[in-house]
C-alpha cells in the first residue's frame, strides 16, 4: 500500500460521524446531561479533524511548493510530473482552490527568489511487528528529522536500519476508463502490449473518499523516469489518471500479515504521518 491510499484511508478515520459518539453516552453519564457533554463530544471531535486536516492541506502546500521550485516556477503540471502528482493530491482530499493557489504562488515566488528548497532524504526501518517501512521527507534540517524518525521507530518497539533490498524503486500511475469507453480488460490489454516502459499491468482497488472502489482501476508500474511518457500515453487514449506516483517503492516478497498486531502497526503509521517533515510512506504489510 502507497502512502497515498493511506492517507486516503487515515484522512476518513480523523473525521469519525459527528452525531455517534465511540462509547454511548448513556453507559457513562447521567440521561439528563447527554445532550450538552454530546454537543462537547462532536466540538472536540470537529476541532481535532479540522486540525488534522489543516495539517495534511499544509503537507500538500509544502508539496506543491517544492514541485514548482523544481520546474524552476513553471505551474504547468503537464511538464512536471511531480507538480501533477501533489495537484492530484490535492484534488483526492478535496483542498480549497485557495490553498492551490497560494501554494503555487510561493512556489513561483521562492523559484524566482533563488531560495533554497527542502531536502529529501529516505529512512528505512523495522517495525516491532516485523514490517519493513521506507519513509521519504522533506526537511530543512536533516539530524533533527532523522532523530526524531529514529524516535518514533524506537517508541514503536522498531529501528532504523537496511531494508531498502525488499523494494523496487519504481513510477506508479492508476488509471480508469475516463471518455475512453474501454473496459479494464480492453485498458490492460491495450496497456500490457501497447505502451512501452510498462513493467507491470494489473486491476486494482481505488481508494476515494476512503473507501475501497473494486474493480474500477488499473494500476501501471514503470521505471521513474518512463512515468511522464506513459501517463500522456494513457491520457491521449481518453484514460482519466487517477493517482500518480513519480516514485514509489513496491515491495518485492510476500507481504507481511499483522492479524492482532494490525492496531499497533496502524497506530505507528499515524504517528509517522503525524510528522510534519514525512510526506510518504511505503510499507510490505497486509492491511
Amino acid at each position: 500500500m502507497s502512502t497515498r491510499q493511506f492517507l486516503a484511508l487515515f484522512a476518513r478515520a480523523i473525521v469519525p460521524p459527528a452525531v455517534t459518539p465511540a462509547i454511548p453516552l448513556r453507559c457513562c453519564m447521567q440521561k439528563r446531561y447527554a445532550g450538552h457533554n454530546k454537543w462537547s463530544q462532536i466540538k472536540r471531535a470537529k476541532g481535532a479533524a479540522d486540525a488534522a486536516r489543516g495539517k495534511l492541506f499544509g503537507k500538500i502546500a509544502r508539496q506543491i511548493i517544492n514541485a514548482v521550485r523544481q520546474g524552476n516556477g513553471g505551474s504547468d503540471s503537464r511538464s512536471n510530473i511531480y507538480l501533477a502528482a501533489a495537484l492530484q493530491q490535492a484534488r483526492a482530499v478535496q483542498m480549497p482552490k485557495g490553498n492551490v493557489e497560494t501554494a503555487l504562488a510561493k512556489g513561483a515566488a521562492s523559484a524566482a527568489a533563488g531560495a533554497p528548497i527542502g531536502e529529501q532524504v529516505v529512512y528505512e526501518g523495522r517495525t516491532g511487528q516485523g514490517v519493513s517501512i521506507i519513509v521519504v521527507a522533506i526537511t530543512d534540517n536533516r539530524n533533527r528529522t532523522a532523530a526524531e524518525v529514529r524516535h518514533l521507530f524506537k517508541e514503536a518497539g522498531g529501528a532504523l536500519g537496511q531494508v531498502m533490498f525488499q523494494f523496487n524503486r519504481r513510477g506508479r500511475i492508476v488509471a480508469q476508463p475516463g471518455k475512453s469507453g474501454d473496459t479494464l480488460e480492453a485498458i490492460l490489454d491495450y496497456v500490457a502490449i501497447e505502451v512501452d516502459g510498462v513493467e507491470d499491468v494489473k486491476e486494482t482497488e481505488f481508494v476515494k473518499d476512503g473507501e475501497a472502489l473494486e474493480s474500477t482501476a488499473i494500476e501501471v508500474i514503470t521505471l521513474p523516469e518512463e512515468v511522464g511518457r506513459v501517463q500522456q500515453v494513457l491520457t491521449q487514449r481518453g484514460y482519466d489518471i487517477a493517482q500518480t506516483e513519480p516514485v514509489a517503492y513496491i515491495p518485492t516478497g510476500d507481504l507481511v500479515a499483522l492479524g492482532e498486531d494490525r492496531e499497533p502497526f496502524l497506530e505507528f503509521m499515524n504517528r509517522l504521518n503525524d510528522h510534519d517533515d514525512v510526506f510518504e510512506i511505503f510499507h510490505n504489510a497486509h492491511l
